[in-house]
């Protein structure tokens, strides 16, 4: 499809300006190149089974060691960029509020009783990271999160 839109609509490609958006998505996805992910996904898969090669494990073995891959630094590293993300949209928000909004300053207030909301995120990321949060954590996290989408929807963000 990348080749056919390349050949087919070059004049396209430099009008909208993504010539540079084609060729990342095109080493996404084309095996072999160094940001593919099938390779990348390959490499972490191998390494938790310990093996240099798919072919050096057995099925259930190269399956058992995607699963704990998956469940395990694939899922901390996306939870990780959610989080810098959030923690990007809080700021946001928290500097909305240091600057004379009152809705989002008590919304903030009522949430998280007058404590920064990025120190907030800071000193519960690794727990959320581990997955042991106890539940008036995880609530706090829910109205954050919901407050940003409000946010968001309010200042109509590009949520990028």
């Amino acid at each position: 499809m990348i080749a056919l839109i390349e050949r087919d609509a070059p004049a396209l490609v430099e009008a909208l300006g993504v010539r540079e958006t084609l060729r990342d998505l095109k080493e996404r996805i084309e095996p072999g190149s160094r940001r593919s992910a099938l390779d990348r996904l390959m490499a972490g898969i191998l390494k938790t089974a310990g093996a240099s090669s798919p072919l050096r494990v057995t099925a259930r073995a190269f399956n058992e060691a995607a699963e704990q891959y998956y469940r395990g630094p694939l899922l901390r590293q996306f939870i990780g960029e959610a989080l810098d993300v959030f923690a990007r949209d809080l700021k946001d928000l928290a500097g909305r509020a240091a600057r004379g909004d009152a809705e989002e300053a008590t919304a903030l207030s009522a949430i998280l009783s007058g404590e920064n909301p990025e120190a907030f995120l800071a000193a519960v990321r690794q727990r959320l990271l581990d997955g042991f949060l106890a539940t008036s954590v995880l609530l706090k996290l829910i109205h954050l999160e919901l407050l940003v989408i409000r946010h968001r929807m309010k200042h109509n963000h590009d949520p990028s």
